[in-house]
């Protein structure tokens, strides 16, 4: 059994984490419009290439993470930016706000966990 979550664990954990961030990003990519409008309404500026800069960071860090290729670089990069994406939505008086903001905590913590133990054995990292 333990042999099994040592084997399995680290692989269906980078599916599921790099899954959300490849699935956000390209919605992101379908909805530019939309993406630039969100960045406006929280002080950045409008902008459909800071929108594209955004959705191409989820996607290929999402990729990055499913298939393990620069599992701790791609992690890493997407803690930064999600940490960043806390700070500038993070809203404290809002209920849903704080709650939007934790998660992004436990997702940071999770690919931060990432960078330190790395992608496991079903990756192209693995020797």
């Amino acid at each position: 059994m333990n042999r099994l979550i040592k084997n399995y664990a680290p692989l269906f954990g980078r599916i599921l984490l790099g899954g959300f961030f490849l699935w956000n990003g390209v919605q992101t990519l379908l909805h530019l419009p939309a993406t630039a409008e969100m960045l406006t309404t929280a002080g950045l500026p409008s902008s459909v290439f800071l929108a594209t800069l955004v959705g191409a960071i989820e996607v290929l860090g999402g990729i990055g993470l499913v298939v393990g290729f620069h599992t701790r670089l791609c992690a890493a990069v997407l803690a930064f930016y999600i940490a960043l994406v806390a700070g500038f939505l993070f809203n404290a008086n809002d209920a849903a706000g704080t709650h939007l903001f934790l998660q992004r905590m436990a997702i940071v913590g999770g690919l931060l966990y990432v960078v330190a133990y790395g992608s496991g054995r079903w990756s192209t990292d693995h020797t």
